[in-house]
């Protein structure tokens, strides 16, 4: 037997092996029990009681929760492939707390579609979900991770003392997509090299939304909003993103990290309460080195849009940087609050040890501030639009948010092709045009907005993930349908505009059913590309 079918037979049976060894497991923690054996007709008792015991899994091994609480489980144990653990079709578990290789070498599990809920009963906030300095290659994905289901009754008070942190992840290479995380102190902490934070949505925050506090990491299609102001300038300062160097602070350098893609608002409702200015991506103890920032939207009413202070060969390329906001609250509890936060700039300075920065490029900005240091590198094809009396000039709809690029924007065809990314924040092609624009977004009218008697207006389209919808009459209801007529998204408009993010969808043929408050219908084609 030749050696290429030795090795090819031992491959299989390696592979045969591991499916034959994987199954299923079922955690009860209502009527289970640990003298069960986990099957579904003998279920475990809860997830917590399940990593107490001795059992040792499987690489392809699956644990189904069923409802109830599930407790705090401590999650320990290197596999050689990984073991996940999901909710049981059709079931509601909710898991108070998760540490994941708090006491032993850990990798190789994945936590899909999980509930981790539990409010603060401590001296101080805890991370909801900690992965330990011992783990590495750890998958948290479609998780929903949050203090509270719901703050209406909260006080200020509650804000500060009843609010937990999101996810803290140590260790190496882990991932963190597609979650949910609310109603939080900080929403991910990340301190694990070489680990991925993509697709996810944190929103209601006290103190930072995303700390990147490891190198080469990557942070793509975050979307980051609504800092809650609970604490006073001398005790916090408010970050949609904050990195620095640690410890002591301000004395080491990270290194080859990504920011691309990502959505930061200060306030998506100026009418609600504990508002305050929040620093969009706040980078001030460095050093930072080969970083690249990229197709992110900063909106946020601080001078600091995107600020790195100790930088080396850093890029900032097509980020959209605006302060829409014209008046900033007065914190009645804060002595040194002001009403004169912004506008929002981009900046790179020298490092608080006077170190300067240099050989960076900042490039293909659309800012309504620039304050850089003389000697930082590389500063052109960069558009400074001043105050918000001038954004009507460029963008559909700042006002709610929408900063999509007006056909009377002087940012059109006007970037530089160098160092620009291939797709803008929508994940649409550069360029569009007979150049690249600049800014996070490529101008996209040309490529298929639909009008009609109602004042529906629809772009991109086609388009690789994101479709925007504005209209002039209320609407119902928007039904994203596939070619069967099955409803696979639907949402309720109560604002006149809304962006659909299908990039998790297969390209083809869609459809748009949109219900009017008239009662008027319209269906429109989509094409995901």
């Amino acid at each position: 037997m030749n050696t290429f079918r030795t090795t090819l037979i031992i491959l299989i049976t390696l592979s045969t092996s591991v499916d034959c060894f994987a199954a299923n497991y079922y955690s009860d923690p209502i009527n289970g029990s640990m003298a069960n054996n986990g099957s579904t007709g003998s279920p475990w008792g809860s997830l917590e009681d399940v990593m107490n015991s001795s059992f040792v899994f499987s690489p392809g091994d699956i644990i189904l929760l069923r409802s109830g609480n599930h407790g705090f489980p401590k999650i320990n144990g290197d596999n050689g492939g990984y073991v996940e653990i999901i909710p049981e079709a059709g079931q509601t578990p909710l898991i108070e707390r998760i540490y994941i290789g708090n006491t032993s070498s850990t990798s190789y599990w994945k936590l899909s579609g999980l509930k981790i809920q539990s409010e603060n009963v401590v001296a101080f906030p805890i991370s909801l979900i900690t992965l330990y300095p011992s783990s590495s290659n750890v998958i948290i994905e479609n998780c929903t991770i949050q203090s509270t289901d719901s703050t209406l009754a909260y006080t200020r008070n509650d804000w500060r003392d009843k609010i937990n942190h999101g996810i803290r992840i140590q260790g190496s290479d882990h991932t963190v997509t597609f979650c949910t995380i609310k109603n939080v102190a900080v929403g991910i902490s990340a301190e694990a090299e070489g680990s991925l934070v993509s697709g996810n949505e944190i929103q209601y925050f006290t103190i930072d939304g995303l700390r990147g506090l490891a190198s080469g990491c990557i942070y793509d299609g975050n979307v980051i909003k609504d800092n809650i102001a609970v604490f006073t300038y001398t005790e916090n300062h408010y970050d949609g993103f904050q990195s620095y160097t640690c410890c002591p602070v301000g004395m080491d350098t990270l290194s080859d990290v990504i920011l691309r893609n990502n959505r930061i608002i200060n306030c998506t409702d100026t009418t609600r309460l504990w508002r305050g200015p929040m620093q969009g991506i706040a980078c001030f103890d460095g050093y930072f080195e080969n970083w690249t920032v990229e197709n992110n939207v900063v909106i946020t009413d601080h001078w600091h849009g995107i600020t790195l202070l100790g930088a080396i060969n850093c890029r900032i390329i097509n980020n959209t940087v605006v302060d829409p906001y014209d008046v900033t609250p007065i914190d009645p509890f804060d002595s040194l609050s002001t009403s004169s936060s912004g506008p929002a700039w981009i900046k790179i300075a020298a490092h608080k040890n006077g170190s300067p920065s240099y050989n960076n490029t900042i490039q293909n900005n659309l800012t309504s501030d620039m304050q850089n240091d003389v000697g930082i590198g590389t500063v052109n094809f960069n558009d400074t639009i001043g105050s918000s009396s001038n954004y009507s000039q460029h963008f559909i709809d700042p006002i709610n948010y929408d900063i999509h690029l007006l056909s009377t924007s002087v940012a059109i065809d006007n970037g530089s092709t160098l160092f620009a990314p291939s797709t803008d924040l929508d994940g649409n092609p550069r360029p569009i045009g007979t150049g690249i624009d600049i800014g996070a977004y490529e101008y996209q009218i040309a490529l298929g907005v639909t009008y009609n008697d109602v004042g529906f207006e629809l772009y991109p389209n086609p388009s690789q993930a994101t479709f925007n919808f504005r209209f002039q009459s209320k609407v119902e209801t928007l039904s994203i349908l596939n070619l069967a007529g099955q409803s696979i998204l639907e949402t309720r408009l109560p604002a006149k505009s809304i962006q659909i993010n299908m990039a998790n969808y297969p390209k083809g043929v869609y459809f748009a059913q949109i219900k009017f408050e008239t009662g008027q219908t319209i269906i429109t084609k989509l094409i995901k590309q």
